[in-house]
């Protein structure tokens, strides 16, 4: 599968779960039930988990360094290869 493929496939991937999340928020007495919390809570949680997930990554995420480069130190020397696995 090519670079141009994936993009495809993320894209209508992306583009699904938007639709999915629309069609399971969406307000119905039949499924929610006939009060109006019960109907709207749905559409309150969803921006709600994604601004929790907005501020999470802007003040812990973006200050920790990433996993492959937080054991590096400016004396780090590569030890040799031994050929071997």
């Amino acid at each position: 599968m090519g670079r141009r493929t994936g993009i495809v496939v993320n894209a209508f991937a992306v583009v699904y779960g938007a639709v999915m999340t629309v069609n399971l928020v969406w307000p119905r007495a039949s499924f929610y039930g006939p009060a109006w919390y019960q109907q709207y809570a749905a559409v309150a949680f969803v921006p709600a988990v994604i601004i929790i997930g907005i501020v999470y990554y802007r003040t812990r995420l973006q200050t920790t360094p990433t996993a492959g480069t937080a054991n590096l130190s400016a004396d780090y020397t590569p030890q040799p290869s031994t050929g071997q696995l």
